[in-house]
């Protein structure tokens, strides 16, 4: 007889299904809604748009804007620019002058005065230079050496020049009263930017140069400068007359800013 009883089978386990990620503050739902979700348009989309744009025009209107900044900003002054600001001093063009270009650098430089002509003379004649720079050592300036540009004619004078000039040297040989006023040879300040000598030395440091011997003139009070007396033969003089035109000329700069340091 065939036993039907029936052997009872086990089940086969099912495996640990694997619980859904989820997100810190999102539900297991939430996250399942997310993923079905498809992007049709976002910030960026909407920031091109459908069409492409060119901004070729506004690029180009920035760089005209800041280009018209950059030329309009003032400009930083360079140690090579700063040499085209050195200080100028005139020179009277008047031919009895007692200081020419001919002998100004090895007076002003080394105390030493030649007279005019015999300098002229050793030089070969002519007008000398039309520009020369010299070199002094203020003690104002903690001893270091400022650069002068000494110039007999004002021709080739830029408008800015007259902003550099500071002294100027004159001479009044021939004079002549006129009302009572002193009348100097008012001709060689014709071509300069002040051509009255009371308002030239109001902006200048004026320096009337004479021999020791000459008598009195009276441009020194009238047009208000200092004067240079040279002693005809006595050249041992020479260094302290020069040492007192570098005191009153730096004086007069310092006074008014002039002064680099």
């Amino acid at each position: 007889m065939e036993d039907k009883s029936v052997v009872p089978t086990e089940e086969p386990t099912s495996l640990p299904t694997k619980a859904p990620a989820t997100v810190k503050g999102r539900s297991a739902d939430v996250l399942r809604i997310h993923s079905k979700e498809r992007t049709i348009t976002s910030r960026l989309t909407v920031l091109r748009g459908t069409k492409p744009t060119d901004f070729s025009s506004v690029s180009l209107a920035a760089k005209q804007y800041f280009f018209s900044r950059l030329r309009n900003a003032p400009t930083v002054t360079t140690p090579s620019q700063s040499k085209n600001r050195d200080p100028i001093i005139l020179l009277s063009p008047s031919a009895s002058a007692l200081i020419t270009m001919h002998n100004v650098k090895t007076f002003l430089e080394e105390g030493k005065y030649i007279p005019s002509t015999v300098a002229a003379q050793e030089a070969g004649g002519g007008r000398g230079p039309e520009l020369l720079h010299i070199s002094h050592k203020s003690a104002r300036s903690g001893g270091r050496p400022i650069r002068y540009v000494v110039v007999e004619g004002t021709e080739k004078f830029k408008p800015d020049y007259w902003e550099r000039v500071v002294c100027v040297f004159t001479t009044g040989i021939t004079l002549v009263l006129k009302c009572s006023e002193a009348v100097g040879q008012v001709w060689q300040f014709r071509d300069y930017l002040y051509s009255q000598p009371r308002v030239l030395f109001q902006h200048v440091y004026g320096v009337f140069v004479a021999y020791s011997t000459d008598p009195p003139n009276p441009v020194q009070k009238e047009w208000n400068i200092a004067t240079i007396k040279i002693e005809p033969h006595r050249r041992h003089t020479d260094k302290e007359v020069v040492r007192g035109f570098w005191d009153g000329l730096e004086k007069w700069m310092e006074v008014r800013g002039k002064l680099r340091r």
